[in-house]
């Protein structure tokens, strides 16, 4: 214990803090995986670690070699206290609350049958959301907090409420928020507002939730059950969960998180947004210590694209895919160690004009190595449709390159069941990753997808691992993982 000492009173109290890694920012890490885009959001938030340190550089004395065992373990608990609680009161002011208006119509009086017009009312639901950017007032939250009762954003209203510690439930100013953009194929759960910025505004910034690591202490800040502005805290679960979007996996969590936490974000312990709470598996509707965020760097790439263009559009290729076998990966030039099969291309794709054929083991996209047929999935629907992209490829032995001009996915590519939409066909009964289901349009996740001569030999007990579900519904039915029409987000059990 006496060399421990000695050894950190040698250290500053900033490198004593430091005991959460730091790398790329999710800002960075997405600028290096928008191939179209530049970057169009910024935060200047300070880095809490050293504001810390030097908060309490005077309070606490720089030599603790002469403190007993004792003393040493209690002031390391203090300051570990202290700065657990000073990373939340930074971050506060930057998570805003959410009120979705929806208008409905609903028949007159009880009787559905009278012959009355249908009487217009307003539907209300509420979810969390974190400000991005302070200058220009962008704000991100799910998609499925703004499409509210009607299941579409498109004529709803928005209000946000900024975090205030002297007012009740710490309910702050109000204002009105527009659209920027939502992605609309429902896809990624994202969507980002704006508002007029009349007053300083305090931002997030963004970490890289790749660095993300099981076990990790997070806080999660959001308006569960609307209860405005609450802190739960846990660590993570699980990283890379298969998850409902083939675009996406997500970050567990067993920090509560319920119905109103919609689009609020989860933290670590230096104040960086690693995820955007999104769903939970409960099984009677409320937290179970199951919970869901989307990864800060999938956020991050959303949200630019969105305030760029307003909506997102993804690149198609028209092939069928899938991982490679053993000996298919022994086969491949000694330069290589990945790669995707091709195992069908469809006809008036971007892919048949190419001249990428069935057989072909796509090794670089551009130059990016995929080895996977998800990997592979999201490496081009990360291009907009009409770029020039080339592709690697091993055919007969030998290493080829071919231009593609990608197709539009939602044009060229119709989600649907047992299409070549860049993922690989399954039997109709071959079990999902988790246990999960595919969403009604019959978009399945291509990860670890199984084949008709590859299939598990047998399969998950029935509903062992249902599938995650937005957390502002009850738990679904397995055969569907998207809300249904007429949920809302958080409370407001009604029109009003």
């Amino acid at each position: 214990m006496k060399n421990l000492q000695n050894s950190l009173a040698a250290l500053p109290l900033a490198l004593a803090l430091s005991f959460n890694p730091m790398g790329a920012s999710a800002q960075e890490t997405a600028q290096d995986n928008a191939p179209n885009d530049g970057f169009s959001f910024s935060c200047d938030a300070p880095d809490l670690k050293r504001a810390f340190a030097t908060e309490m550089s005077d309070q606490y004395p720089q030599d603790m070699s002469q403190l007993s065992p004792l003393e040493f373990a209690m002031m390391q608990n203090d300051i570990a206290q202290l700065y657990e609680q000073y990373v939340v009161d930074q971050v506060y002011p930057g998570t805003v609350s959410i009120s979705t208006s929806t208008a409905i119509e609903m028949p007159f009086g009880i009787n559905p049958n009278s012959g009355q017009p249908p009487v217009s009312r307003n539907s209300r639901g509420i979810g969390s959301g974190y400000i991005i950017d302070a200058d220009q007032g962008y704000i991100v939250t799910n998609a499925h907090v703004l499409e509210g009762q009607g299941g579409s954003a498109v004529g709803n209203s928005f209000t946000i409420n900024f975090y205030d510690p002297t007012q009740v439930n710490y309910l702050g100013d109000e204002m009105t928020a527009r659209l920027v953009g939502i992605d609309s194929s429902g896809a990624i759960d994202v969507a980002v507002l704006q508002i007029d910025v009349d007053r300083p505004l305090t931002c997030v910034n963004f970490g890289d939730s790749n660095l993300a690591m099981v076990g990790e202490e997070v806080f999660a800040i959001g308006n569960p059950l609307g209860q405005t502005f609450t802190t739960t805290f846990g660590r993570v679960s699980h990283t890379n969960r298969s998850y409902s979007s083939q675009f996406h996996e997500v970050i567990q969590t067993d920090a509560a998180i319920n119905q109103g936490n919609s689009g609020g974000a989860l933290y670590n312990t230096i104040g960086e947004v690693i995820g955007m709470n999104t769903a939970i598996i409960s099984k009677g509707g409320g937290s179970d210590g199951i919970g869901f965020a989307i990864p800060s760097n999938v956020v991050a790439d959303i949200a630019n694209k969105l305030i760029i263009h307003g909506e997102i559009k993804r690149g198609w290729l028209g092939v069928g895919i899938q991982d490679l076998n053993d000996e298919q990966l022994g086969s491949l030039d000694g330069a290589y160690t990945e790669g995707v099969l091709v195992n069908g291309v469809s006809p008036s794709t971007p892919a048949e004009a190419a001249g990428i054929v069935e057989g072909d083991i796509i090794l670089k996209v551009n130059n990016t190595p995929v080895g996977s047929a998800s990997e592979l999935s999201r490496t081009v629907a990360n291009y907009r449709p009409g770029t020039k992209v080339d592709f690697t490829l091993q055919r007969d032995n030998t290493i080829i390159v071919v231009e593609v001009t990608l197709g539009d996915r939602d044009i060229g590519a119709p989600i649907a069941p047992n299409t070549d939409n860049d993922i690989l066909p399954q039997p109709d009964d071959a079990p999902l990753p988790d246990g999960g289901a595919p969403p009604p349009d019959g978009d399945a996740p291509a990860q670890d997808a199984p084949t008709p001569d590859a299939a598990p030999d047998a399969a998950p007990a029935p509903n062992a691992n249902p599938a995650p579900v937005p957390d502002a519904t009850p738990l679904l039915p397995p055969q569907s993982v998207r809300p249904p029409t007429g949920r809302l987000d958080g409370m407001g059990g009604g029109p009003n």
